[in-house]
């Protein structure tokens, strides 16, 4: 008997101990922090909103800038030497998502950034812009929403 509360003891202590080293090993991780280029070719009002709307919906779902996400935001001010300077710099970095805004910017990145994801908005025409072969079924590494307003 005595042997039995030795032994459940031991495994007890066993248990408690592995545990704490789990937890110690799991909080040495760096916990993953997704890292987001945004590329806006000029400010413009359809642009600004896609870029707000999209930010408040990251924090709606409890993303906040610098602390679980990053966010780089660049805007070329309509200057193309600027546009192809930020595709650079976003394909040369180890961002894991793009969020392009404009045609000429989505276009620039397009070119750039071809192993990762890229999300388009503000863009009329992606398919007559070059970026997706079909609206149906965007292929490549690209895919986002269309900004053209239909008349019946």
């Amino acid at each position: 008997m005595r042997m039995k509360k030795i032994l459940m003891s031991l495994l007890v202590a066993v248990i408690g101990v592995g545990g704490f080293v789990m937890v110690r090993m799991n909080q040495s991780k760096p916990a993953f922090i997704p890292r987001i280029g945004v590329s806006q070719i000029i400010t413009h009002p359809v642009i600004d909103a896609v870029k707000e709307g999209m930010a408040k919906e990251f924090a709606a779902q409890g993303y906040i800038n610098n602390q679980n996400i990053y966010f780089d935001f660049q805007n070329a001010h309509g200057e193309a030497s600027i546009n192809q300077a930020i595709a650079q710099k976003f394909a040369a970095s180890d961002y894991n998502l793009f969020v392009s805004l404009g045609t000429q910017s989505s276009q620039a990145l397009a070119n750039a950034i071809k192993d990762r994801p890229i999300i388009f908005g503000g863009v009329t025409d992606p398919v007559s812009a070059g970026l997706v072969s079909s609206n149906q079924h965007p292929d490549k590494n690209l895919t986002g929403t269309s900004d053209i307003t239909l008349y019946k």
